[in-house]
This record gives structure tokens, C-alpha cells and sequence, in this order.
């Protein structure tokens, strides 16, 4: 039997509460005599953590990074929840060093690189390490822990340590789940498909579906390029659980008639300007609203009603995205996105790329050889970068550069 949809039940009737597990808000609410539920929360997160120059000069990158690991370590109590310590074999991300607390895809990692003091650290939560990372603490400790708490321990010691500089997200993926409201993914890629549904973007211009993945049936949307500050991701959530050997929602998943994830994925300056966002909430409460608000900024999802009189096209919320802006208390725009700068060098010989053949090329190796290998091929192009030389006009353009908006942001 499935539930009666969400469109039947007025924002008025819902209640929000926030659940013992301190990673998850929830609306919920009875009708028919079906729990349904719209669940809020931080799927993933990856921090950018600083050095302290001086004292990394003055004890040595060796001494520097287990002093941090165990720093790290003391902090959030990762060897007593997740085990002891151990070091990855290669690297990762461009980082030539990981250390790992936990296992498998519940590993949470310290990277940094040796050889590379440029580079700064980070420290990421993936999905699967994130929520097992809470609920270990709470098994050991007896009390919650939530991605609030994990931010402002990590900040307050990178004050204690005096780092150079505040401790950032470089990534941050915050979703929404509905859980039988009676949304399905193919459903809504054929309303795209008949422009009876469009998503808009921070600017309210209309953002096209850049990719989609799936059999007999649509099961995942894909908005913006995965290179983008911000990337929209609609997927049914229950075919993901029921096919995933080590699923820890199996029994939600199973029980449950529908079950679709709306993720937002942030990075670069957005990702960096919510972090100061987050650690001026005072509690979870704040967290959840400061969440749904950088969401709705984010994306707008919306119906076609038909034109005015002036032939224009009227678009209206859709109901399941009005019960997200209930979740934020504000539409206020959060994020501050980057101005359109003028033409630079940078910028004319990025574009070069294309037409010198460097990028088909790139392209050419993905093709190839995969996604991963194409990562290996850009680590094996940073390290080459040490070698090579620049002359004096190329030295000016990277002064002349040094203080603008880094082009790739625009």
C-alpha cells in the first residue's frame, strides 16, 4: 500500500523534531496511518586543517605530523572510538600521506604531504565514516556527538595550536530525504523532460540536467558538472540502500515505499564560506537551519503554472521544496558567490587548453583508463611542476594574479 502523497498534507500538519541521532533533523507526521518522514542531514565533510609555520620548522615535518595525527587523535577521540592508528599505502587526492582511524569505507583519514609543505592538511569524514563515527562515540562514550560538536572541537584546536589560519570545509554534502512522501526520481525526470519541472540556481537562472544514471528506470539526476562549487544530486535512496552489501538502512529501506535523497554538494568558496556560518550556530537547531538555508540559496525547485499576461512563464515552489525552506525559518540568500572578473591571462590560457589539444587529450587518458588513473595522471603532472621553469613575462602574469578571484571560480 502506498502512502497518500506528500501534496495532500499542508506544511501546518507537520512537526519538526529533533531525533536522538544528533546527525539527522526530521519532520515527521502520521496520516493515514503512515509515518512519513523528511529527514535533514550532513552526509560527508572534508576540512582543511593549517600548519603552524614555526613550529613545523622548528621540530621538523616528521615530528610535525605525528604530533598533529595524535593531537587529532586526542581531540575527537578517534583511537578510542575507532581504533588505533595506521598509515595507507600511497596517497591520495594529491596528498602523498593518509592516516586512517577505523575500516574499510569507515575509515576516517588525516592526509597531508610530506614532501609538499604548500599543501595544507585535511581531515575527511566520508559518508559510511561519518555516521559510524557518531554512533561508535555514543556506544563508547554514552553521549551524542554531532557534526557541530566535530567542527568546533577541530576549531578550538586549531586555535590551541595557533595555526596560521581558521580551519575550513573544502567540502561539505548536505541532503534531504523523503521517505515515503510519494516522490520518485522517474517521475520527476519526465516532468524535466516536459518542462514541467526546472531547476534554478543561486542567480534563479535555469539549471539543466547534466547528467542522469540508469536501467530500465531513471534512479539519479545529476545539476551542474562535478567540478562545480555546488552540484545538485536527486536519487532514489531505497534501490541504493537494498543493493549495497554493507547497508546500514537496509530494514528503512526495505519497509519503506519510497525513499528519494535531494544532496547538495559543496566545495571550493562555497564549501569555505559556510564554514564560519556553521560555527556561529549555537546549537543543532541553528546547524539544521543554517543547512536547509545554504540548500534553498543553492537550488530552487519549482513547477510550471502557465504564462501572465505577458506571455511570461510563471513557476511555483513545488510543495516537498516548501517543506525544505520549513526547515531553514529564512529564504535569505547565505552564500556569497564570486562576481564575474574580467578576461586575465590566466583565464586566455586556460581556454588554449581546448584548442592546443591539451584537454582532448586529458580527456583521451579518462577515456582510457578511468577516472582514477586520470587522478594518478594529475599527481604525476604536480610532481613534474617542480621542474619546470618560468621566465620573467610569465612571473609578472602570476603577480598581476596573485590577489584576483582565481578564474576556475566564476
Amino acid at each position: 500500500v502506498v502512502p497518500p502523497p506528500s501534496q495532500t498534507i499542508t506544511p501546518m500538519i507537520k512537526s519538526y523534531k529533533s531525533l536522538t541521532n544528533p546527525l539527522i533533523s526530521t519532520f515527521y507526521y502520521i496520516f493515514g496511518g503512515f509515518l512519513c518522514m523528511i529527514n535533514l542531514l550532513v552526509d560527508e565533510m572534508a576540512i582543511t586543517l593549517d600548519y603552524n609555520s614555526s613550529i613545523l620548522k622548528d621540530v621538523g615535518a616528521i615530528n610535525y605530523f605525528n604530533d598533529y595525527a595524535l593531537l587529532l587523535e586526542q581531540t575527537l577521540y578517534l583511537d578510542v572510538v575507532l581504533g588505533d592508528r595506521e598509515r595507507s599505502q600511497g596517497g591520495l587526492l594529491g596528498y602523498d600521506t593518509v592516516i586512517n582511524w577505523g575500516y574499510d569505507n569507515k575509515q576516517v583519514r588525516y592526509l597531508y604531504s610530506f614532501h609538499n609543505s604548500k599543501m595544507k592538511m585535511q581531515l575527511r569524514f566520508g559518508a559510511s565514516a561519518l555516521r559510524n563515527y557518531i554512533n561508535q562515540y555514543k556506544l563508547v562514550y554514552g553521549k551524542d556527538i554531532s557534526v557541530l560538536d566535530i567542527l568546533k572541537s577541530l576549531d578550538s584546536m586549531s586555535d590551541l595550536h595557533a595555526a596560521d589560519s581558521k580551519i575550513r570545509l573544502s567540502r561539505i554534502d548536505i541532503a534531504f530525504d523523503f521517505i515515503d512522501e510519494d516522490i520518485y526520481v522517474p517521475d520527476l525526470y519526465n516532468r524535466l523532460l516536459k518542462d514541467d519541472l526546472a531547476i534554478f540556481n543561486k542567480r534563479n537562472m535555469r539549471v539543466n540536467l547534466n547528467a542522469f544514471n540508469g536501467e530500465q528506470s531513471v534512479n539519479t539526476l545529476y545539476f551542474n558538472k562535478r567540478s562545480s562549487a555546488s552540484m545538485l544530486r536527486i536519487y532514489n535512496k531505497k534501490i541504493e540502500q537494498l543493493t549495497r552489501k554493507d547497508s546500514e538502512k537496509f530494514k528503512l529501506a526495505f519497509n519503506c515505499n519510497t525513499w528519494t535523497r535531494f544532496e547538495l554538494e559543496l566545495k571550493q568558496y562555497y564549501a569555505h564560506n559556510i564554514t564560519a556560518h556553521i560555527l556561529s550556530c549555537k546549537d543543532n537547531n541553528e546547524l539544521q537551519s543554517v543547512l536547509a538555508q545554504s540548500f534553498i540559496d543553492c537550488f530552487k525547485i519549482r513547477e510550471f503554472k502557465g504564462y501572465d499576461s505577458n506571455q511570461n512563464e510563471i513557476y511555483e515552489n513545488t510543495l516537498f521544496y516548501e517543506d525544505m525552506i520549513l526547515f531553514a525559518h529564512s529564504t535569505d540568500k547565505l552564500l556569497m558567490s564570486h562576481s564575474y572578473q574580467q578576461l586575465t591571462d590566466f583565464d586566455m590560457k586556460y581556454q588554449n587548453l581546448f584548442k592546443n589539444g591539451t584537454m582532448p587529450f586529458f580527456k583521451m587518458i579518462q577515456e582510457a583508463y578511468g577516472d582514477e588513473a586520470l587522478e594518478e595522471f594529475f599527481d604525476k603532472i604536480k610532481e613534474d611542476l617542480e621542474d619546470v621553469p618560468l621566465d620573467k613575462k610569465q612571473e609578472t602574469i602570476i603577480q598581476q594574479n596573485k590577489n584576483a578571484i582565481p578564474f576556475f571560480r566564476n
